[in-house]
């Protein structure tokens, strides 16, 4: 789902904490593990690079917005009333293809 710069009024923006998918360190239940590594991927959260800071943080949309703009377009949106205004296009990219988004363009990827 891809959002103009022109929606930023409309979406909530809000600061979150970052993280980055990693294969976790730790013992499989089998006792497989490669290179002490498991199959299994969690989120880490990413460290900061200055001192006293607790966590990095990123500007992320908190609403959903497939679910709320194109899903339930007509239905109860009081919790962000604002997002009935944005202009989401929801875009589907098959294997092998790519998508150029531009800069300042607001961006919600999922993998089915």
């Amino acid at each position: 789902v891809l959002c103009p710069p022109s929606d930023v009024l409309f979406l909530h923006e809000g600061m979150f904490s970052s993280g980055t998918f990693r294969r976790m360190k730790e013992v499989a239940e089998d006792g497989e593990t490669e290179n002490g590594l498991t199959s299994r991927w969690g989120v880490v959260p990413d460290e900061s690079d200055c001192e006293g800071a607790s966590d990095v943080r990123t500007k992320w949309i908190e609403p959903d917005i497939k679910k709320i703009c194109l899903e339930e377009r007509h239905q109860n949106t009081s919790e962000f009333p604002l997002l009935s205004k944005a202009h989401p296009v929801k875009v589907l990219v098959s294997e092998g293809e790519m998508i150029y988004i531009p800069s300042l363009w607001y961006h919600r990827v999922t993998q089915t």
